[in-house]
């Protein structure tokens, strides 16, 4: 789990629910409106989550679930061991 949060004026709850996942929806001068929407695939595709809190003046702050993932590397104790023999 990874959290990122912020201070800065937040966003109220239908936002977050109707529009920022949402491509090409931004509130800014600049930008396609892409970046949240395409970060929620990628976790999604990872088969995590990408949580968000927010309160409107008071920040926001963005977790991201990740499961755990065993590649079948051995344990580096088991490689020093065998190097020892």
């Amino acid at each position: 789990m990874i959290e990122v949060g912020d201070t800065g004026t937040g966003m109220d709850p239908e936002f977050v629910r109707e529009r920022l996942f949402k491509p090409f929806q931004t509130t800014k001068h600049t930008g396609m409106g892409i970046g949240a929407y395409e970060s929620q695939q990628y976790v999604q595709e990872l088969g995590g989550k990408l949580l968000v809190d927010s309160t409107l003046g008071a920040g926001t702050r963005m977790t991201v679930q990740l499961p755990l993932f065993e590649a079948g590397i051995p344990d580096p104790r088991e490689r020093l061991q065998t190097a020892a023999a």
